[in-house]
């Protein structure tokens, strides 16, 4: 708004000097006064110009200083987290994952790391997630592939990709909804032949894990289970999909084979 008003003033000055020119130079008294004027509208627009590009600049260094604001505190963040999971992971005690997911359900409601996704996947997760913004469950997403995934992965794969990443985002969604911690997280690697997407979240729900993906078999309603049974059926041979309980976590992997590997 401000900008759009700084260039009116620009303007609105520029257009009466000029007519302010045109007349006076007609006159003949007044035309040893016509280079003057014209010199001070010069001076006039470069204060005008002066003054947009100090606040241009301003405006910048604020962003700036927000944007390393938001990064730091995303860096310790994950920091923490990775900290924490080797603890698990050397402990393996119930009562200290109970407290690391207490602990992180207390901090940022949502931390969003979405570089380099794909447009269509970044569609599917914001319209996904759209839909829980009023129920309390607190969202982690984090992408650590650097190179263009279009480039990567063929167009067959891409979409039983994206089909499979909505299927699965659904059940996560549903299933943390009626969780006690409420938590998802997604997160994304590539491991130079394979790009990995993982989504985590919070269930109470018994699961059996041997018969999840067959026909009819649902967590949710006696109308369920279509989506999983999809995915089973539709897997090919460059998507595989993983999928683990650790407590109450409920873990699904979607490997998707690159160009390189599928090609060899």
């Amino acid at each position: 708004m401000v900008e759009n008003e700084i260039i009116v003033i620009i303007i609105f000055l520029f257009v009466t000097g000029l007519i302010v020119e045109l007349h006076l130079a007609k006159n003949i008294i007044f035309k040893e006064y016509f280079y003057s004027l014209i010199i001070i509208m010069f001076l006039l627009f470069l204060i005008v110009r002066i003054i947009f590009s100090n606040y241009q600049k301003n405006t910048l260094i604020n962003n700036l200083k927000i944007s390393e604001g938001l990064n730091n505190e995303y860096r310790l963040l994950r920091h923490n987290i990775l900290n924490d999971l080797i603890h698990i992971k050397v402990n393996k005690s119930d009562e200290i994952i109970q407290e690391t997911i207490k602990k992180y359900t207390k901090t940022e409601k949502s931390i969003i790391n979405m570089k380099n996704i794909p447009k269509g996947v970044k569609g599917i997760i914001y319209y996904k997630l759209e839909e829980i913004k009023e129920e309390n469950i607190s969202v982690y997403i984090n992408n650590d592939v650097n190179e263009n995934i279009y480039k990567l992965i063929p167009i067959k794969t891409y979409k039983m990709f994206c089909d499979s990443l909505s299927i699965i985002l659904d059940n996560a969604i549903y299933a943390s909804k009626l969780s006690k911690n409420k938590i998802i997280y997604i997160n994304s690697y590539d491991n130079k032949e394979t790009i990995i997407f993982v989504v985590v979240n919070s269930f109470n729900n018994l699961i059996d894990l041997d018969s999840l993906h067959n026909l009819n078999y649902s967590t949710k309603d006696k109308t369920g289970g279509l989506g999983l049974y999809f995915l089973n059926k539709s897997n090919e041979d460059s998507i595989q999909i993983k999928q683990s309980i650790k407590e109450d976590i409920f873990i699904t992997k979607i490997l998707i084979k690159t160009k390189k590997k599928i090609d060899k």
